[in-house]
């Protein structure tokens, strides 16, 4: 059992809905979003100190929800401050990049970490293409040839060209040369087609954000997907090959915490996710049919996350129930516990990870073990 620690980085000052995707910048303060940016980093070295063992931020472009457009970049920080921990960049989308830089960038990270990379390969949300102005009618076709090349020039040791549909390169040797031969790779459950390519691969399927229950739900539908996928290529996975990543609030009483997530949660809402929702209907219509009824749903109380596993929040005891509780719903290998998220201040980020290390790490993991044995005999 691995936990994640996971955030986007969010701007924590909004004080109403910026209305538009691009966000206006005239909201961001630099030196405010330095302040941000140094606090995460620090709950980043603290989550390590606290027991987990991946710590993971995602990509995002022009907007407030994430002030993180290169995570490799922060990520390579990390590597340099921390000793145990993987380093998960969760991730690069690469049909909006160049995929021997990508190869190049998470090979400094797994040569900086001592061979510590997880290497996220998301398709990307629909905001980003956007962002970006690309188009995306072959975006999947264009994922699948991106990920072999960077697997290419992470192996190969010899110079190779490269002539793909989507790429050409005359010649390709990367310096440096990963530490992990393939490292571990991360790939999202939000369309079939591509979780059977991840099942292809044996790599780990993941859903980072858990909106509502519906996500959940889909998550369930892709795992069998991936299993079927998995028996049809001659191959039996463990939970090992799943990951969820989810809210996570923990504070000394029950009330203390639902009243941060509450707020939390309104926010990321209102100001955050919400404010250019429409726009993203749109888009996700356009380039990603397979999950556009993932979008728009409502927002939901505190109390029906915490009921449908959408959200840990309460004191450490409440925690730990609601954990145990989630895995049994849904049997993963990672459980991402995202305690930086909406307009959480970094006293209470730091001391959801301060509990969750002295007080619901070891639980679950003895539990954990345990029910492991039991099934085992």
């Amino acid at each position: 059992m691995k936990f994640l620690h996971y955030t986007s980085a969010p701007w924590p000052d909004l004080t109403e809905p910026l209305g538009t995707f691009p966000h206006p910048n005239q909201a961001c303060d630099p030196d405010r979003a330095g302040e941000v940016l140094r606090d995460t980093l620090a709950h980043m070295v603290a989550a390590e100190n606290a027991g987990f063992d991946w710590l993971g931020m995602g990509e995002e472009h022009m907007n407030a929800y994430g002030m993180v457009p290169n995570p490799t970049q922060l990520l390579a920080v990390v590597a340099a401050q921390t000793r145990r921990a993987g380093i998960a960049v969760l991730g690069n989308p690469l049909p909006l990049l160049n995929p021997v830089r990508v190869a190049e960038e998470y090979a400094m990270i797994d040569v900086l970490s001592g061979g510590r990379l997880v290497a996220g390969f998301p398709r990307g949300v629909p905001q980003n293409y956007a962002a970006y102005g690309v188009d995306i009618a072959n975006s999947r076709e264009v994922l699948y040839e991106a990920i072999d090349l960077v697997i290419a020039a992470w192996e190969r040791p010899e110079p190779f060209a490269w002539q793909g549909e989507h790429f050409s390169f005359p010649s390709v040797s990367i310096w440096p040369r990963p530490v992990q031969r393939r490292p571990e790779i991360v790939l999202s459950s939000k369309s079939a087609e591509g979780v059977r390519m991840a099942a292809r691969r044996r790599a780990i399927m993941a859903e980072i954000f858990v909106r509502d229950a519906a996500v959940l739900d889909h998550f369930e539908t892709s795992r069998t997907i991936y299993l079927r996928q998995a028996a049809a290529d001659g191959w039996s996975p463990g939970r090992d090959r799943f990951a969820l990543n989810v809210p996570c609030v923990i504070a000394g009483s029950d009330t203390a915490a639902q009243k941060l997530a509450t707020e939390a949660l309104r926010y990321q809402h209102t100001c955050l996710t919400g404010s250019f929702e429409a726009q993203k209907q749109a888009l996700a219509g356009q380039y990603y049919k397979e999950s556009a009824h993932l979008l728009g749903r409502r927002f939901d109380s505190v109390e029906d996350r915490i009921a449908y596993g959408g959200l840990i929040c309460g004191s450490p005891g409440t925690a730990v129930e609601q954990i145990r509780t989630l895995l049994r719903r849904h049997p993963v290998g990672t459980l991402g516990l995202q305690t930086q998220f909406g307009n959480l201040s970094p006293e209470h980020v730091h001391d959801s990870i301060v509990l969750f290390g002295a007080r619901v790490r070891d639980d679950i993991l003895t539990w954990d073990a345990e029910r492991t044995r039991q099934a085992d005999e």
